[in-house]
């Protein structure tokens, strides 16, 4: 029984410090940019300090190891509770080979703000029109014959099969880029 309390006490600790902070911290503030966004600023903190970026020496871009990495930063509501979803895409020829990317898609857990999908890394993101449990399913594309789907099971996506590029080519799909535009113009200007 300690147990439990001692554990929703450093919960509620966390939370607190998440959602009281006051000012952006620099990688933040560079990782946020121009980008049109409801997070709070201790979720945009928590979103940069889960993304392990170093910011460069000029202090205008990031690094991942000693490597430059371009980043952008998609906000979206992709499954319409008005809670956005974030999609990092981290750019580098260097670090992801022919693909030339890597994401990670960022959702709002209840109770830990916002935490990574676990399953989902790796290629470019590119959101289907078939959902369940009101997320798209999610194939990772890139340079290749097959492509993994993921679907949201209702805590995170898992891989539901592999497609064939001709598969692919039948779907109907949207880039994350276009969806978080669409998303970013819906919101009032601040």
């Amino acid at each position: 029984m300690e147990k439990k309390y001692l554990l929703m006490t450093i919960c509620l600790f966390i939370v607190q410090q998440l959602f009281a902070q006051a000012e952006l911290t620099r990688g933040a503030s560079v990782l946020f940019n121009n980008v049109k966004t409801k997070l709070s600023i201790g979720e945009k903190n928590q979103v940069f300090e889960l993304c392990k970026l170093t910011l460069s020496s000029d202090e205008k871009g990031f690094l991942i190891d000693t490597y430059p990495v371009s980043v952008a930063v998609y906000p979206a509501d992709l499954n319409k509770d008005s809670k956005e979803e974030v999609f990092v895409i981290l750019s580098s020829g260097a670090l992801y080979g022919n693909t030339g990317q890597s994401f990670n898609l960022f959702i709002k857990s209840s109770l830990a703000g916002y935490k990574a999908d676990p399953n989902l890394s790796g290629g470019i993101p590119i959101l289907l029109s078939s959902t369940y449990k009101g997320f798209p399913d999610i194939v990772i594309g890139g340079p290749g014959f097959k492509f993994p789907v993921y679907r949201w099971n209702g805590n995170q996506y898992n891989l539901l099969k592999t497609i064939s590029d001709a598969e692919l080519q039948k779907l109907e799909t949207t880039e994350v880029e276009t969806v978080s535009k669409t998303y970013q113009q819906s919101l009032p200007e601040n």
